[in-house]
């Protein structure tokens, strides 16, 4: 699961501004962006890029039928992805990074699937 919200640092702690559906005792992996204005505005980009990709998409490329675990090793995979996308932000154009978005789901979708 990606999910992005936001959070006031505050005496060593983060205060998160939403509530998360995740089970007690969880494990998670955070990826911080501070609110430097060219971070958010190439995240923002890369929102506006994956949402126009996905509104073009035909309804036969919806997601396929994978089973709960398949999913979870999918979204892991997604978040190291995204993670090597965001750590390179300040030095790639905006296209640069739509394109690694886009290879990054197409490498998804070519995972074999467990049968």
């Amino acid at each position: 699961m990606v999910t992005e919200i936001e959070a006031i640092y505050h005496n060593g702690v983060l205060e998160l501004q939403t509530s998360l559906p995740l089970k007690e005792g969880e494990r998670v992996r955070v990826l911080v962006l501070t609110g430097d204005p060219e971070v958010d505005e190439r995240v923002k980009a890369m929102h506006r890029a994956a949402d126009e990709w996905l509104a073009r998409q035909s309804p036969a490329a919806e997601a396929p039928a994978y089973s709960a675990e398949e999913w979870a090793r999918l979204d892991e995979e997604w978040d190291r992805l995204l993670a090597e996308i965001v750590k390179t932000t300040n030095e790639r154009a905006e296209a640069e990074i739509a394109a690694d978005v886009e290879e990054a789901v197409h490498a998804a979708r070519r995972q074999p699937r467990a049968e």
